[in-house]
């Protein structure tokens, strides 16, 4: 791509060459799977900027470079820059009543003997989507004395760690009843809420890269992928819905997110049982 950004782009603070930008994008794209389409370019300098002052740079050149070199640390910074972290409890709700109202049930009816439940929210940004799986595990209360595991993962180390340590700020939890807020979480003395022990006990966290070659087990009767694909490219949606599919149960159930579908192939694993909610094929 050439240097088309046009002048009053590049007499910003910081100049961004057509290839210091073509880097950036091929480096998320091959790092995370993260499309970031030339109309970006805006997003990228403004999420960078900041970065780049802190660091003594003097123009992108000199940050591709050190993203270039594998400087662990910056990759990490760069990897949280890029990739987007909107999350809430119980977003998108109608999955979460689908768990109570269909999802559950059939996994309850379906193993009388087995007594397993395994869930994976596959890119749980800051937790609230797996902590929101283990709130609905017990509002629905028949799975006492099963062997439930939440697995959270997610490629976004800060992120991640926030979801570990289970603390929101006030406004994070005030969409929440009053009920779940008494049930499921501590008030600390800054006024921020702490999830309860049940709940963080039910979850591992893990770091996880969804485009590279992963181990996760197997077996999951519920997979959360929401909102993550949309940002990437087909081939690396495609292979990740494959990869989906070689890990669950027939039967079991894929969630994803509000714009996204199955991708073309995506039927031969996958039956559409609700909005966004797909079901692994019975007879795989």
């Amino acid at each position: 791509m050439a240097d088309d950004f046009g002048d009053e782009f590049m007499r910003r603070e910081f100049p961004l060459s057509g290839q210091d930008f073509d880097f950036l994008r091929d480096f998320a794209e091959r790092r995370v799977g993260v499309v970031l389409s030339p109309d970006k370019r805006e997003m990228i300098y403004s999420r960078l900027a900041r970065r780049l002052r802190s660091l003594g740079l003097v123009d992108f050149a000199a940050y591709c470079h050190r993203l270039a070199r594998g400087d662990s640390a910056e990759i990490a910074y760069f990897i949280h820059a890029i990739t987007t972290h909107l999350t809430a409890f119980f977003r998108e709700a109608h999955h979460f009543e689908a768990l109570l109202e269909t999802v559950f049930p059939a996994i309850e009816a379906s193993m009388p003997a087995g007594r397993r439940l395994r869930l994976w929210s596959a890119a749980c940004a800051s937790g609230e989507e797996a902590y929101s799986l283990a709130m609905s595990i017990q509002e629905y209360g028949r799975f006492a004395g099963w062997d439930v595991r939440i697995l959270a993962t997610d490629v976004d180390a800060e992120m991640l760690s926030q979801a570990c340590a289970g603390i929101y700020s006030a406004d994070r939890v005030s969409g929440l009843s009053s009920e779940r807020q008494r049930r499921f979480f501590s008030r600390l003395g800054d006024g921020r809420y702490r999830i309860a022990d049940e709940l963080l006990a039910m979850i591992s966290f893990r770091p996880l890269n969804l485009i590279e070659p992963f181990a996760v087990g197997d077996g999951y009767d519920v997979i959360f992928c929401r909102n993550v694909m949309i940002y990437f490219a087909e081939p690396h949606r495609r292979a990740l819905i494959a990869r989906f599919a070689e890990v669950q149960r027939p039967g079991a159930y894929l969630m994803l997110g509000h714009a996204e579908t199955l991708e073309q192939g995506g039927a031969q694993f996958y039956d559409t049982c609700g909005r966004t909610i797909h079901r692994r094929h019975v007879d795989q």
